[in-house]
């Protein structure tokens, strides 16, 4: 007899499970990029939805040797817009070093195309918050040209925007503008 609501709970979780599918948000094909060890960008994640999303992943270009490379990417996130706090750390948590491996191939022009399966991070219903990633051999991105880059994208679920590179994570010391060139893979949370 017991074994019947745990079948019944199982029944539940694999039905809960088809419905969490990720979602994807892609930017810009990256047109340039800052090689060197603690390059990065800061962007703002913005949740359009009336429920928590979980952003599970970020892909982007990085400068490494060659494909195959193992890759290191600091990233941080902050409960408010990264725009006027990019000068320190302060306010900033770290969410973790995630490794990841250079494939063969490019999200543009510069670098190889590499995934970082972060920390699940949850982000609530109408919700802004800041992220920077900091990456071991440097970073692509969008941002040189004749006119300016489009500095946001939306999939009407998730809203991306960012204008902001630096060589130094945290320096204050930034090219503008420059926008993250990848995507982020996220889960919407379905209301109990």
């Amino acid at each position: 007899m017991r074994f019947k609501p745990l079948l019944l709970c199982l029944v539940a979780s694999l039905a809960l499970a088809s419905q969490l599918s990720a979602d994807i948000l892609t930017t810009a094909a990256n047109n340039n990029g800052l090689a060197g060890a603690g390059s990065g960008v800061y962007f703002d994640l913005t949740n359009e939805t009336g429920a928590a999303l979980t952003i599970q992943s970020i892909q982007t270009s990085v400068f490494a040797l060659a494909a195959g490379d193992p890759v290191t990417a600091d990233i941080w996130v902050r409960d408010d817009s990264y725009v006027g706090n990019d000068a320190s750390s302060a306010g900033w948590t770290l969410l973790g070093s995630v490794g990841g491996t250079a494939s063969a191939n490019t999200f543009g022009t510069f670098g190889f195309l590499t995934d970082f399966d972060m920390p699940d991070y949850l982000l609530g219903a109408g919700q802004t918050n800041g992220f920077a990633i900091f990456t071991d051999f440097g970073i692509a991105y969008t941002g040189t040209g004749a006119n300016p880059p489009q500095d946001t994208w939306t999939d009407g679920s998730l809203t991306l925007f960012g204008n902001q590179a630096t060589g130094t994570a945290f320096s204050g010391t930034g090219f503008s503008p420059r926008t993250f060139s990848g995507s982020i893979t996220y889960t919407a949370i379905p209301e109990p």
